[in-house]
């Protein structure tokens, strides 16, 4: 039976069957699984092991992309704007995929009258999903397939005459389900792992978007008041890790000193003290982008100041650590040429890690004669080169030429290159990996092994501790 929903939930579920273009609904589960899974991940999974039996690949249309927020998504409090994504993982094909987002994506879908989304099937073409006050339809897509997401995303904005709606779209790696394929949201969010971008290519669903503007009920709203204002203090004492609106160029300062602590993955993890990784990020005009209610501002916009891209302005989504992996471990240096390779990885739809990880490998077995320019288009893999990383990176998402090999990820890859490559591709379950060097970290290295999404620790084993006896800097 239904629950009472005194706070926190809306109560209602909206259910895609893309095969047969026929959307419905359905009651939130009752009281008693709620306190048990409470929403977001938990209740995604839980309703994966029961829609989803053995058996059945990430591009079957019985896979269903399972989006649901939490009961404090859409609430006056820091942080309170996740949902998130459950699927069968793409890029593993054998485990659980776990990807989420923030923005403004899941608290528009909770003021619109839902808690979650279930898609399923496939459409036999091109389709959006339009959600908005309370009611949902599907809309042709043919004419989005093959546009990036942020073009995407300007194109339904004006498509549904709302400019204050969310939308969440792939881009030309998604729809060619390339390894890493992930969901944009809001120009400056993602749904970045487990391929979830690829899964729903293989769906022909280009973009969710939504809008609404009901509030989302509150059981006490005075206990709440108490609540939010205790953890904005405690997110305003020193040592917290993150950085408040305004402060971007101060965040770069953190990541730079996080780095040097831990290490970078400088060409394909060979090398991780990198001294000119990150000089010149302060010249940068860094312009925060935070969710609403949160004053952390995690995601901000970058205007390349100086060098070959000045004037670009990078909208940046996130990943398994793009930066690192548009920069560090391609040895690609230069500030604003990382910014700008960082962002193509975006607009495309391609986690950074998965992109990182695979030309990485490539640009070393060139290094290493294992692949010549007769392999490779008669491009010449150079440490350092983004320009011929950026080439690589378009071949490899609209799967032309040499990108063909490149596309089904690092692991596959590595294995059709042959020779000594399997041994130099560094992944996990064939999936991107958190892109600094763990081995002065092993706990969070130990929670990516054992988590089901890769490229992310598991819940519980985030452990930061540095390990002096590993004998690492």
């Amino acid at each position: 039976m239904p629950g009472s929903y005194k706070g926190g939930y809306m109560g209602r579920i909206l259910n895609v069957d893309l095969s047969k273009g026929k959307i419905g609904e359905e009651a939130l589960p009752g009281d008693d699984v709620l306190r048990k899974y409470i929403g977001c991940w938990g209740l995604g999974l839980r309703f994966l092991y029961d829609l989803l039996p053995p058996g059945y690949a990430a591009t079957d249309p019985e896979n269903p992309l399972i989006f649901f927020t939490g009961p404090l998504t859409g609430l006056n409090l820091p942080g309170a704007t996740n949902i998130t994504l459950a699927t069968k993982n793409f890029d593993t094909n054998f485990t659980v995929g776990r990807s989420h987002s923030h923005g403004r994506f899941g608290i528009l879908l909770k003021m619109a009258g839902y808690d979650g989304v279930i898609i399923t099937g496939r459409s036999e073409k091109p389709v959006y999903l339009w959600i908005h006050q309370g009611k949902a339809e599907l809309r042709d897509a043919s004419g989005l397939w093959g546009k990036d997401t942020h073009d995407s995303e300007d194109h339904i904005k004006m498509d549904v005459q709302e400019a204050r709606s969310s939308v969440a779209a792939i881009g030309p790696a998604g729809e060619n389900l390339c390894a890493g394929g992930m969901i944009a949201n809001d120009k400056n969010h993602s749904f970045s792992h487990s391929g979830v971008g690829s899964a729903m290519g293989a769906k022909k669903l280009k973009a969710i978007a939504i809008f609404g503007n009901a509030p989302v009920a509150v059981a006490d709203a005075e206990r709440l008041e108490r609540v939010r204002k205790q953890w904005r203090e405690a997110l305003d004492r020193p040592g917290h890790f993150g950085m408040k609106v305004g402060q971007a160029k101060t965040k770069m300062a953190e990541y730079r000193y996080m780095l040097d602590l831990i290490g970078f993955v400088g060409r394909n993890f060979r090398i991780n003290q990198l001294s000119d990784f990150g000089r010149g990020w302060s010249r940068q005009k860094f312009t925060p982008r935070p969710c609403p209610t949160c004053p952390i501002g995690c995601s901000y916009d970058v205007q390349v100041m100086e060098g070959a891209h000045k004037g670009y302005i990078a909208t940046l989504s996130g990943g398994g650590e793009a930066l690192e992996g548009a920069g560090s471990i391609l040895n690609v240096l230069e500030p604003g040429t990382i910014f700008y390779l960082t962002d193509q990885y975006d607009r495309l739809g391609i986690e950074g890690s998965a992109a990182g990880c695979t030309i990485a490998m490539a640009m070393e077995a060139f290094e290493k004669g294992l692949i010549k320019g007769m392999d490779t288009d008669g491009l010449e893999l150079i440490w350092g080169d983004a320009e011929v990383a950026e080439n690589l990176l378009r071949k490899m998402v609209y799967r032309e030429g040499f990108g063909e090999i490149l596309a089904p990820g690092v692991k596959e890859a590595a294995e059709a290159i042959g020779g000594e490559a399997p041994d130099f591709a560094a992944h996990i379950k064939g999936s991107g990996i958190n892109l600094h060097d763990w081995r002065s970290a092993w706990g969070v290295l130990f929670g990516q092994i054992v988590g089901s999404a890769a490229g992310w620790p598991a819940p519980g084993a985030d452990c930061w501790t540095i390990e002096p006896d590993a004998g690492y800097p």
